[in-house]
């Protein structure tokens, strides 16, 4: 450099040299959509709940989030919502002076991580200079440095990897059935080591390259005899197909300094179709689920909306995708691209530049308990409470039995066990409270009455 400032350590390394500290933290960005778990809701489609959506097809939320910085170019960094969170930065897009950054993450909703941006110092339309300070030009006499803005403090870099293979075990198995679900949940973590330990104030940037999908699909065609009033047998075809899409994603236990690469969904769907012909008809009836050809070729980003509804409301459906990544896409069968290709990961630590602690989102911080019992809803009452019971034995004692909920009068749920403490129900999670009354001992049953919350 002929003009600039360069600092040394005790130890003789230079720890700042302001012709390389020209990329400063610009912001937080902001959510521009709510997450989103898109799946195919097209022609004959199977209802996938939220609990199948994590608990059988292994996916996470789709997340948006937008900043206004005119520059050429932005390096967004992410820092987890809680311990462990599985991360993807999935699409970093410029749309001229608004950068967006699509995400992908596993946990609730609302537990979507936040996101930083760093950019050029050069480019920014104003920057605040110190009083008193530093502020170094170059010859153009864009400023490259300020002692008013951090510059980006990389702790670490790692490469990272992820395996070819997404699951190792089988999935099991689905016939004629228009409400059966594989198991798609990946189940092969691979772990990477840096020089830094994870914590909660850690901020990390990588783009992970390594995507792909599983799938599963069965079928029978025949015939079925049609009893002694009917002549003849009639043909009859079924169909069942379903898939998960994932993308590489990361997480950093906190306390160590390992990353564990893994997979997590970002779109998905299931099909079934039945039809058979009349008796005395030979032959098949014709090809099913002609949907299914338009799926495998290309996947949906040309057609998305009739496919996934309303999922993705306020993304940008266009740009869901980056040149070296696919569209959302339905799978035929087990593929994954893109995992030879080692990726660099970004650490920095978010107390560098002033970004306050990190709190985690505990679920019951965001509960408000509620409890009402009067005569029961059929009398006009109202019900809300959380109610387990127990069964009277031949020698006394109660056995634990089963639990109810009862909110504003509707009963949302039965059969969790006598001891679980929280359930999904769509997309509401409620919990069990304290526990508020018992009835009278020496009965049947005997019935007891918790506080109930949701979020």
């Amino acid at each position: 450099m002929s003009y600039g400032i360069k600092s040394f350590g005790l130890d003789g390394y230079l720890n700042l040299h302001s012709d390389y500290s020209s990329i400063v933290y610009a912001g937080e960005m902001t959510k521009n959509a709510e997450p989103a778990q898109p799946t195919y809701a097209g022609e004959h489609a199977i209802t996938i709940t939220p609990q199948m959506k994590r608990g059988n097809y292994g996916q996470g939320w789709t997340i948006q989030y937008t900043i206004d910085l005119d520059v050429d170019y932005m390096i967004p960094f992410y820092r987890p919502a809680f311990d462990g969170q599985k991360i993807a930065i999935m699409d970093i897009i410029n749309e001229g002076a608004t950068w967006v950054v699509n995400l992908l993450y596993d946990g609730y909703s609302f537990q979507y991580p936040a996101v930083y941006a760093f950019a050029p110092l050069t480019e920014l339309p104003s920057v605040q200079l110190n009083d008193y300070g530093i502020a170094v030009y170059d010859a153009n006499s864009d400023i490259v440095f300020t002692d008013n803005m951090r510059p980006l403090k990389v702790d670490d870099t790692v490469l990272v990897q992820h395996d070819t293979t997404i699951r190792t075990t089988g999935k099991g198995s689905c016939g004629n059935d228009d409400s059966c679900h594989v198991d798609f949940n990946p189940d092969n973590p691979t772990t990477v080591t840096s020089n830094t330990a994870n914590t909660k104030n850690k901020l990390y940037h990588i783009v992970p390259s390594a995507y792909g999908g599983l799938a599963f699909k069965n079928s029978w065609s025949g015939t079925l005899h049609c009893g002694v009033l009917g002549w003849g047998d009639r043909p009859v075809q079924w169909d069942y197909y379903s898939w998960s899409s994932f993308r590489g994603v990361v997480s950093h236990p906190r306390g160590a300094s390992d990353h564990v690469t893994d997979y997590l969904g970002d779109f998905s769907g299931a099909l079934h179709q039945y039809v058979q012909g009349d008796c005395g008809v030979s032959g098949l009836v014709g090809a099913l689920i002609g949907i299914a050809g338009a799926l495998l070729t290309g996947g949906l980003s040309l057609t998305m909306g009739s496919f996934i509804g309303g999922a993705l409301g306020g993304f940008a459906l266009a740009e869901l995708t980056r040149p070296s990544q696919p569209s959302l896409k339905a799978y035929e069968e087990d593929e994954t691209f893109d995992t030879a290709n080692p990726v660099t990961m970004l650490i920095t630590d978010g107390s560098y530049y002033g970004i306050p602690e990190h709190v985690d989102i505990d679920l019951i911080d965001l509960v408000t308990w509620e409890y009402e019992k009067t005569l029961n809803p059929w009398a006009g009452g109202n019900w809300t409470h959380w109610a387990t019971y127990s069964i009277l034995q031949n020698d006394g004692s109660y056995l634990p039995a089963d639990s109810f909920i009862f909110y504003d009068s509707e009963m949302v749920a039965a059969g969790m066990g006598f001891n679980g403490t929280s359930v999904e129900v769509g997309s509401t999670i409620y919990f069990r409270g304290d526990l508020v009354s018992t009835s009278p001992t020496g009965t049947q049953y005997q019935w007891y009455y918790y506080k109930v919350g949701k979020i």
